[in-house]
């Protein structure tokens, strides 16, 4: 992987998340800055949306904080034919517990395309969340995908926009499942290449000795 994560110190512990019986709502969340927040990000969650009726989208940003801002996201997924009751909108914390609370509401983050969450997805994992990722061909469209494949979580990793909806449908279906995954998420990723910082260390010393070996080996030449 191309980075290393370190939790923050103020994480809370994960929690299970509150239900109401038969009756609850599946969540779907997203906490990525709005700014990534494309028109195809939209057009996919709308998809998840339908494709899952009984469930809702948790955004959370600071973006969302301006009235103008929420209304016109609420517009657009109107727009695609989902109910602005449907969206639940987080003010933003206080302080990072408050953050990382919130991650309690939601069963599954959704990522947001082409540009990925990084630390975003990293915190959710962390807080028992697991994310559904649409791969792409460039860096900032692949990040979601590194992060899930070290964490072994390659079954939630979209390489197409119905994959993407079939993958929400599927892991919404199964809240077993998704439970035993939150509970055992922090171990997964403690034993994970992506908190393995003296493993990162040594291939990156590694890296640039070959790269000091190879440029000797050329001059003199």
């Amino acid at each position: 992987g191309f980075l290393c994560f370190q939790p923050h110190p103020n994480a809370t512990d994960v929690r299970e998340r509150p239900g109401d019986g038969a009756s609850r709502y599946f969540h779907f969340g997203s906490f990525n800055a709005a700014q990534k927040i494309s028109e195809k990000t939209i057009e996919l969650w709308a998809s998840v949306l339908k494709a899952v009726p009984s469930s809702k989208l948790i955004i959370k940003s600071i973006h969302f904080n301006d009235p103008k801002a929420r209304q016109v996201f609420g517009d657009k997924l109107r727009h695609k034919g989902i109910d602005p009751k449907r969206i639940i909108v987080m003010p933003p914390s206080v302080s990072k517990e408050e953050h990382f609370e919130a991650y309690s509401q939601i069963d599954i983050h959704l990522d947001t395309f082409p540009y990925n969450g990084t630390t975003t997805t990293c915190e959710a994992l962390w807080q028992g969340v697991p994310t559904i990722t649409l791969s792409g061909d460039n860096h900032r469209s692949r990040v979601g995908a590194s992060i899930l494949h070290h964490a072994g979580l390659d079954d939630w990793i979209a390489s197409s926009e119905d994959e993407y909806v079939s993958i929400a449908v599927d892991k919404a279906k199964d809240l077993e499942a998704l439970m035993t995954l939150r509970g055992g998420m922090r171990q997964r990723m403690s034993k994970s290449s992506l908190m393995d910082a003296k493993g990162m260390v040594s291939a990156l010393e590694q890296a640039f000795d070959t790269m000091i070996n190879e440029k000797s080996a050329s001059q003199q030449k």
